[in-house]
């Protein structure tokens, strides 16, 4: 049995932080990394980190410079996926880490780079509740990961297994992502490494059905595990009463 972790990273411009390549490397620094470092997942689990890169070269270094570092229970993995007009975001970061490594892990866990698991044995009760449930996906962001309108895990974080996904990524070609494209616009400002990048996206999230933003959340973050639903399957939140994730700063 082998099992792995999937970070989806990217170093431009953000609606949050970190935003920009020089604020993103010191995340990862002072607190992606540290806990990839000191916290035991429960099981020996390697890290994939898959990098959406748009083309900036101290990105790319650095990432070089962690490229098969042991963390507490295996070794840092790096995948850089081509730019594609920005489209899918984390989500098609996922599916392009689960696509390159299917063949190598059995067990699959999911986060965005700025959701951090925090506290030792994580992936073990994941993996426990999984396989002594009837659910496809345990979710693990925080409390209510999964309390919404539309069912769904929050940041599409948590574990499920290869046999899941293989199935999810055979009925609809892929997992899910939007394969709406960042306007020009915005993308130039990204690869100029231009911090107000994502400025006039931010109110469209929530209010225009058409936007790359909602787009981006509707079919990436809500598909991900709501095709799961979809399907008959159950998802359900870690059950646990430790806090085991934080988002930034703000444990959940």
């Amino acid at each position: 049995m082998k099992n792995c972790k999937v970070i989806a990273t990217y170093f431009g411009p953000r609606r949050n932080k970190p935003n920009g390549v020089d604020e993103t490397i010191e995340f990862w620094e002072k607190n992606v990394l540290k806990y990839e470092y000191d916290i035991d997942p429960g099981v020996d689990m390697d890290t994939i980190i898959v990098n959406h890169d748009f083309g900036n070269e101290k990105a790319r270094e650095y990432l070089k410079s962690i490229d098969g570092k042991h963390t507490k229970r295996g070794v840092i993995r790096i995948y850089n996926r081509d730019w594609e007009e920005g489209i899918g975001g984390s989500f098609a970061s996922f599916n392009k880490g689960f696509e390159v490594f299917i063949n190598d892990y059995d067990y699959w866990f999911f986060t965005e780079d700025n959701v951090i698991m925090i506290h030792d044995d994580y992936y073990s009760m994941a993996l426990n509740q999984f396989k002594n449930s009837d659910n496809a996906f345990i979710c693990c962001m925080r409390a209510g990961a999964i309390n919404h309108k539309i069912k769904h895990c929050d940041g599409a974080c948590g574990l499920t297994s290869k046999k899941i996904l293989s199935e999810l990524h055979d009925r609809i070609g892929n997992l899910p992502y939007s394969k709406e494209p960042i306007n020009n616009e915005v993308q130039n400002k990204i690869k100029l490494n231009d911090l107000t990048a994502f400025k006039s996206l931010v109110s469209e999230v929530q209010t225009t059905p058409n936007s790359w933003y909602y787009k981006f959340c509707y079919e990436g973050e809500v598909k991900f595990t709501n095709e799961l639903v979809k399907f008959g399957y159950n998802i359900s939140e870690l059950k646990c009463d430790k806090k085991v994730a934080m988002w930034h700063e703000h444990k959940y």
